[in-house]
């Protein structure tokens, strides 16, 4: 910014955007968690942080404009309806099954409703490929047996997507049982994007690389 010159601020004040889906609202029947205190979090700390008058320092330009801010969204569910795939720092809340084998009646109705192809069905009986699940319920409440249950429900951190002229979607970063833990890994993060970036540098470019 020229010196004297006063930095034009745009019709969204700062620079941070926090937006999270509505699960706990409407109650979602997708839900795994409800994002409003994971919100309320961040933007908490990110206000006690002063992290707006943080990254001013970063903008090379006199005016502050929507691709200049840090981004956050929060889902409920595996779905991503809030889109966390495509911002600085993503959440979306997930759980992972578990089998019992021995009450399995190889039906095959798990493998028919994952719409993630995470299970396949061999000579009757799931195999799982963890990398691909997107951690729904679909397969617990399609399994006649019962033999399928789910973990507790764990917020999933992606960090690093944008969109723009060289789109990306964000990489998991962590998994996380409560805002508590959530803080200081995020702050983490941040302080070394503060710290390390070059002006007007984004943060998805800084941690993931420039493509």
């Amino acid at each position: 910014m020229k010196a004297g010159k006063a930095m034009k601020i745009d019709r969204m004040p700062g620079l941070t955007v926090f937006q999270s889906c509505r699960a706990g609202a409407l109650d979602c029947p997708n839900a795994q968690m409800d994002p409003k205190p994971w919100t309320r979090a961040l933007e908490g700390w990110a206000e006690e942080f002063g992290l707006s008058e943080k990254l001013r320092g970063l903008v090379k330009e006199d005016r502050i404009l929507f691709h200049h801010k840090l981004k956050f969204s929060i889902s409920g569910c595996a779905n991503g309806c809030s889109r966390p795939q495509i911002v600085d720092f993503g959440l979306r809340g997930r759980v992972r099954p578990r089998f019992d084998l021995e009450e399995c009646t190889s039906c095959g109705g798990c493998a028919r409703a994952c719409p993630d192809g995470a299970l396949v069905a061999l000579d009757g009986q799931p195999e799982f490929y963890e990398p691909v699940c997107q951690g729904c319920f679909k397969c617990s409440s399609a399994c006649p047996a019962g033999c399928i249950t789910l973990t507790e429900p764990k917020m999933e951190l992606m960090i690093g997507g944008k969109l723009g002229r060289h789109p990306r979607l964000a990489k998991t970063a962590g998994l996380f049982d409560n805002p508590g833990q959530l803080i200081p890994f995020v702050r983490e993060l941040v302080d070394q994007y503060l710290q390390g970036a070059a002006p007007g540098q984004k943060f998805a470019d800084f941690f993931i690389g420039e493509e």
